[in-house]
Order: structure tokens, then C-alpha cells, then sequence
């Protein structure tokens, strides 16, 4: 899959670099986030070019599943930018931007859309492309496709501004990275005995029912056959440079 960092530096660059945008500050969330406590005012108070009130908050990235059923899998990125506007400081004479939110969310769309980033990918937007930030008291019954939790959380971190959610997206594949094939294990009066089909593999085994891997101190590497102390056996294996195998269960 692209670097999802990467693409977001892409996306805040290029509207820093929108002559249409030139008095609208564009902050990169996570930036923002490794230099210190979240600030929102900052995004819309900091001047750019002279002018002030209204910014825009490039946030981090997500990866939206379309088939889950083929290696990688195959998907869609999905960037968002969120326009922050103070109106009051937004339309002063001479130091605000003049650029109301409403008109920045829809440039940031007609200038992102089919936008095409070589090596990556085109940009383009999604169904719901623009979506105003409700108010707290304005949430009952109005969802969307958000969760109550993130519409609150939403409403409270931008409360009294004009805000709108722009969102965009490029279809992405995850690199395919293969599996370590899943353990088989043969039971004989002597004790059961574990296998893996990739070579060099590590397997790890666990009698108590709890999983089998590295990080659990009940877990067991298999060395050789031995007696189940427990009722359940479960088992996975492991190889650097590849996936974990998946976990299988023996009782009896």
C-alpha cells in the first residue's frame, strides 16, 4: 500500500501551494500532533500572508476495505481535510481571509479531485464529499455514516466555529506479503507432533487454551513430540519477513 504519510504531506503541500488559498493556513494533523498538545485555535488564528480566520486541518489518513476476500486487500485511501472558520476574525477588514468556510471545503475539493500523484495514484471524491460539523445539540437523529462518538467528539473540539469535513479518496492495494502456511498437527499414542509446510518456521503451542505466540510466557515453542498436559491444544507458526500463521485448535 502507499505511504499513507507520505500522501498526506502530498495532499497538505499541494493546497499550501493553491495560489486560490493563499491567506488559508493548512496544518498536517500529524505534525501537529508530534510537536505538542492539539491547539485547534492555532489552525485559524496563525496568519498566513497577513490574514487570518479561517485554516484548514489535513487529518490523518484511513484505508477503507472494498474486497476483503483478495490478498493485500484492495481498498480505498481516504484523505480528509476539515475548514475551520472564526467568522468574527474570518471578515474583519483587512485581516480576514475574506474566504468563507463553505467556499475553502469546495475548493479544496474541485482542486483535489482527479488529482493525479505519480506513483501513487488520482484522487477523487467520495459520495459524501462535503459534510458540515453539527453541534452538539444538533446530533439527535442525524448521523450520517459517522458514529455518535465521533460526531461528538467533532462537535466539541471545533464548538462555535463554521466547520466542514472534506473527503477524498484513491484506490490503493496493500502490498501482498505471504503467510506462514498454518501448522498441521498428527496425534499418535506417543504424543502429538507438529509440522509446518514453510521452512524455518518457528511453532508455538499452548495446552491452556490461551494463545499461542511469542508474547504470551505460557506459550511453548515446539522442539519435538510431546504429551497435551491440557484438554485444548492450540498452535501457530512464525517467520520473520512473513505473516503469522493462522491459530488451530485440537481437542479431545
Amino acid at each position: 500500500m502507499n505511504d499513507v504519510v507520505k500522501l498526506q504531506e502530498d495532499l497538505c503541500q499541494g493546497l499550501l501551494a493553491e495560489p486560490g488559498l493563499q491567506f488559508i493556513n493548512v496544518v498536517q494533523y500529524r505534525k501537529l500532533r508530534l510537536q505538542s498538545e492539539l491547539d485547534w485555535s492555532t489552525i485559524y488564528t496563525t496568519p498566513r500572508n497577513g490574514r487570518a480566520g479561517c485554516g484548514i486541518l489535513v487529518e490523518m489518513p484511513s484505508f477503507e476495505v472494498l474486497h476483503p476476500n483478495v490478498s493485500g486487500p484492495v481498498g480505498n485511501l481516504v484523505l480528509s481535510c476539515v475548514a475551520l472558520e472564526e467568522p468574527n476574525l474570518n471578515f474583519g477588514p483587512g485581516t480576514g481571509t475574506q474566504m468563507s468556510a463553505e467556499a475553502v471545503s469546495r475548493f479544496v475539493l474541485d482542486s483535489s479531485h482527479q488529482w493525479e500523484i505519480g506513483g501513487a495514484g488520482v484522487m477523487s471524491a467520495v459520495r459524501e464529499a462535503i459534510r458540515g460539523i453539527w453541534r452538539t445539540e444538533d446530533l439527535r437523529g442525524v448521523m450520517g455514516q459517522g458514529t455518535l462518538r465521533d460526531a461528538i467528539w467533532d462537535a466539541q473540539r471545533f464548538e462555535g466555529l463554521v466547520a466542514y469535513r472534506v473527503k477524498l479518496q484513491m484506490q490503493a492495494a496493500a502490498t501482498p506479503v505471504a503467510r506462514v502456511s498454518q501448522p498441521v498437527a498428527q496425534v499418535q499414542q506417543s504424543g502429538v507432533s507438529l509440522s509446518c509446510a514453510t521452512g524455518g518456521a518457528d511453532i508455538y503451542y499452548t495446552v491452556d487454551g490461551s494463545f499461542p505466540g511469542t508474547g504470551n510466557p505460557r506459550a511453548i515453542k515446539y522442539s519435538s513430540q510431546f504429551q497435551p498436559a491440557g484438554s485444548v491444544l492450540r498452535y501457530a507458526a512464525y517467520k520473520p519477513g512473513m505473516f503469522r500463521s493462522g491459530v488451530a485448535i485440537l481437542t479431545g
